[in-house]
C-alpha cells in the first residue's frame, strides 16, 4: 500500500510539474500510473521536469553606460548613508560607559544595572519600531520614511548630550534606536527598487559598509 501511494505521489508531482512548466502539451505522459493503478516507468521521471525549468540568470538588455549608472549609484549611496549614523548609535555605548566611569558626574552615578540599560536601550525599542516602519514604508513611501527617521535621531542625540540623569540617557538611546529601525529597512528596499539588477548586489552591500565606518 505504501508503495502504491509512493507511485501515486511521483505521478501526481510529474503531472503537476509538466502541466505548469512544460509549454509543449502534445507530448504524452511517459511515466506515472497505468490504467490498472500500476506504476509505469518508461524513462527518467525527472528528465522532463528538469528540462522545463526556466533560466533565472540575468541577461542585460541595455548597454551599461556611465550616464545611466551614475544617477542610480548616487541615489543608492544617499540612501545607504543613513547606515553611517546607525554605526554611531551602536558603538556609542562603548565610549559613553567608559567616559562616565572615568569622569563621574554628580547626578549620573553608574552601576551594573544602569550600564545594561544604556547599552541595550537601542535594541529593545526595535521590535516596536520595525512594524511601524513597515507601515510607514507602504503608507508614505521609502524616501519619506528615511527623512522621518532623522527626527527621532536628532532628538535622541540632543537628549543624550544634555542629559541630567541616566533616565534621560536611556530615553535618548531609545529614540536613536527607533531611528535605527526606521532608517535601515527603507534604505535597503529603496536600493533594491532603484538599482540595476547587475549592480544591485554591490549597492546593497553599501549599507553594512557604512555601518562599519560609523
Amino acid at each position: 500500500m505504501f508503495k502504491n501511494w509512493t507511485y501515486f505521489g511521483h505521478s501526481f508531482c510529474y503531472r503537476l510539474s509538466t502541466g505548469l512548466l512544460n509549454e509543449d502539451k502534445t507530448e504524452p505522459f511517459t511515466n506515472g500510473v497505468g490504467d490498472l493503478g500500476e506504476y509505469v516507468d518508461n524513462g527518467d521521471i525527472h528528465k522532463p521536469i528538469s528540462g522545463s525549468c526556466f533560466d533565472l540568470s540575468f541577461k542585460p538588455t541595455e548597454k551599461c553606460s556611465y550616464k545611466a549608472v551614475i544617477p542610480q549609484v548616487l541615489a543608492c549611496v544617499s540612501a545607504a548613508s543613513f547606515h553611517f549614523p546607525i554605526g554611531l548609535v551602536v558603538a556609542y555605548s562603548a565610549i559613553l560607559l567608559v567616559q562616565l566611569e572615568e569622569h563621574p558626574e554628580e547626578n549620573i552615578v553608574m552601576d551594573a544595572d544602569k550600564k545594561s540599560w544604556i547599552a541595550s536601550a537601542t535594541v529593545l525599542i526595535v521590535p516596536i519600531a520595525a512594524p511601524l516602519t513597515g507601515f510607514l514604508v507602504d503608507r508614505i513611501g521609502r524616501v519619506s520614511t528615511l527623512k522621518s527617521a532623522a527626527v527621532p535621531y536628532i532628538l535622541g542625540w540632543l537628549l543624550i548630550a544634555n542629559a541630567p540623569n541616566v533616565i534621560t540617557i536611556v530615553i535618548g538611546r531609545s529614540l536613536t534606536g527607533f531611528a535605527l529601525a526606521m532608517g535601515s529597512s527603507p534604505a535597503a528596499v529603496y536600493i533594491t527598487e532603484v538599482a540595476r539588477p547587475d549592480l544591485r548586489g554591490a549597492l546593497i552591500c553599501l549599507g553594512p559598509s557604512m555601518t562599519s565606518f560609523g
